[in-house]
């Protein structure tokens, strides 16, 4: 008898390199263990094969809100801003480079302004 259900591969399709744009990577097997190929974080690297939980996303939250954007981040997110609100927000948002970034600032204010 001929199988009416043909099999669906399950062979990711993504282009190369595709793990670069990632800051973590788990490899998962048969069983639903989860290795880390890739972690930028360090939470996960050298730690045993564990199945990813609630706690998993947690801790993963925890060091997300606990990472300090640099100062090249935020002169990236300073040319993104579309409007002086989203200037004064982001301005707002990270005291800390607010002295060493202001001349980045002013600049870009100027050419919201200017629009």
């Amino acid at each position: 008898m001929e199988n009416r259900f043909p099999k669906v591969g399950l062979k990711s399709i993504q282009r190369d390199g595709l793990e670069y744009d990632f800051t973590l990577v788990f490899d998962l097997d048969i069983k639903n263990y989860a290795s880390p190929s890739k972690d930028r974080t360090g939470i996960f690297t050298g730690k045993p094969q564990h199945v990813i939980t609630v706690s998993t996303g947690e801790t993963l939250f925890h060091w997300c809100n606990s990472v300090s954007p640099t100062a090249e981040d935020i002169i990236e997110d300073i040319s993104k801003t579309h409007t002086l609100q989203e200037l004064l927000k982001l301005f707002n948002q990270n005291p800390a480079l607010q002295g060493s970034l202001k001349h980045k600032f002013e600049e870009r204010k100027l050419q919201l302004q200017a629009k």
